[in-house]
């Protein structure tokens, strides 16, 4: 069985694998690593086998020429434990908290969702949110029929596609070039994630060192900028001291003063008179 699993799915698919990859990743990231396991495994696959042997090592049939879905998504089993994702460091938990929450999580999600698009006047989308996925897969396949490309929830393009990928989405496959280019996107993305939530913890702590006339702050701020920079050559934070400057600016005015300065030009004249009426009080 898990020979099968693994010529269906890859290694990427067998039981518990990405639960194994965030608990890894979460501990190394935490150690101040800027740190993939599917990233590393992957370089090393690549070197080891050439990027042929370590596609198909990893996705199974999928990664065979010709191949017009992402057949590994539909057999792999390496997400069984829901919420692992919590472990580690990323901007937003949303998506690993309705993993918590299950199938219920996911349908009051969606019900909101297509509620604040029915009162916005968007009938067809607040419908279409709440209708179960097989119907959500021939809408996406129609609509990359008509366009030509396959595209994100925003409508912007993720890549062009042809008839017959959109005919294997209406039936719930995901075509393979679409697939490849949103995991190539999402390693990208994680990878700067982590270097610019770093890079903003380091220049808070640099900015609040400054404010308070603590130089011990400012001293360790550059240490743990030169330890990230030792432990990941590849991904180095610069600091910019215009902008350590500004952050210190902005901790030593005081709320008001700081939401008028974050307003946009066409509000800031609105914005300030509301203020205002703030203080006279």
């Amino acid at each position: 069985m898990l020979a099968v699993l693994l010529l269906m799915g890859g290694a990427d698919g067998l039981p518990f694998e990405q639960d194994l990859e965030d608990a890894i990743d979460g501990i190394l990231q935490r150690l101040g690593y800027n740190f993939s396991s599917k990233r590393s495994k992957q370089a090393f696959l690549t070197d080891t086998l050439g990027q042929g042997g370590a596609d198909f090592v990893l996705k199974g049939v999928s990664s065979m020429p010709g191949m017009p879905v992402d057949v590994a998504g539909r057999f792999g089993m390496g997400n069984l434990i829901p919420g692992t994702g919590l472990l580690t460091k990323k901007d937003s938990y949303a998506r690993d908290l309705g993993e918590l929450a299950g199938p219920a999580g996911d349908i009051a999600k969606r019900a909101f969702t297509g509620a604040g698009k029915l009162l916005g006047g968007d009938v067809a989308g607040a419908v279409l949110d709440v209708t179960p996925a097989a119907v959500r897969n021939v809408a996406k396949g129609a609509d990359m029929l008509a366009t030509g490309a396959y595209r994100d929830a925003r409508g912007y393009n993720v890549n062009d596609n042809s008839a017959a990928e959109a005919v294997m989405k209406m039936v719930g496959f995901q075509p393979n070039s679409t697939a490849d280019i949103q995991d190539a996107k999402g390693q990208a993305l994680n990878m700067v994630g982590q270097n610019r939530m770093r890079s903003m913890e380091i220049a808070e702590h640099w900015a609040q060192g400054l404010a308070d006339s603590d130089m011990t702050k400012v001293d360790e701020a550059r240490a743990w900028r030169d330890d990230w920079n030792a432990k990941n050559p590849a991904t180095p934070i610069r600091v910019s001291m215009p902008g350590v400057i500004r952050r210190v600016q902005a901790m030593r005015q005081d709320a008001l003063n700081r939401t008028q300065k974050t307003a946009p030009a066409a509000l800031k004249q609105t914005v300030r008179r509301e203020l205002a009426e703030t203080r006279a009080e």
